[in-house]
This record gives structure tokens, C-alpha cells and sequence, in this order.
């Protein structure tokens, strides 16, 4: 784990994270299955300032700092129309 413990963001935490990824290659931390899904990534704070600036073009509410959260799914490959997919 590649952390600040102070809590205080920092583009070097995420380049080092980045390269543990790159060091840690040989144990597994890659996309070596594209059946599975199997890898490694990091998890990084919310980027308000740059959802603040995209939402409003796109029809987007954004509720203050720290008061919503953002999710990442991953659907079956696309068959079909977008809201059919959307309604499995």
C-alpha cells in the first residue's frame, strides 16, 4: 500500500503507486486474463474539483465535497441497445 498517512494529496503518491504496479508485475499485478478480468490498479480521492467542472455540461447535480460518492461497474460486453443493457 503507497498511502500519504497524513492524508494530504499528492500526484508523487499516485506516480509511486504507479510504479509499485510496474515492480510488482511478476506477482500477478496485471491484466494477464482477459476472461477474468484479474489485475491490479489503485484507488485514488474523489477529483471534485475536476467532477465540478464536468458535471454541469453534462446534466450533472454534484452535491458538495465529500457528500456523494462515485462507483465504477463492469458490464458484460455490449449486445443489444444501451438501455437494455442498462435494465439487466
Amino acid at each position: 500500500m503507497v498511502a500519504n498517512i497524513k492524508g494530504i494529496k499528492s500526484h508523487d503518491i499516485v506516480e509511486d503507486a504507479l510504479q509499485v504496479l510496474i515492480n510488482l508485475g511478476h506477482r500477478g499485478a496485471c491484466g494477464c486474463d482477459p476472461e477474468t478480468g484479474d489485475g491490479a490498479g489503485i484507488l485514488i480521492q474523489m477529483p471534485h474539483e475536476f467532477l465540478r467542472k464536468i458535471c454541469p455540461s453534462n446534466n450533472i447535480a454534484l452535491p458538495e465535497d465529500g457528500k456523494y460518492g462515485v462507483g465504477v461497474v463492469f458490464l458484460p460486453p455490449f449486445r443489444g441497445t444501451p438501455s437494455l443493457n442498462a435494465k439487466r
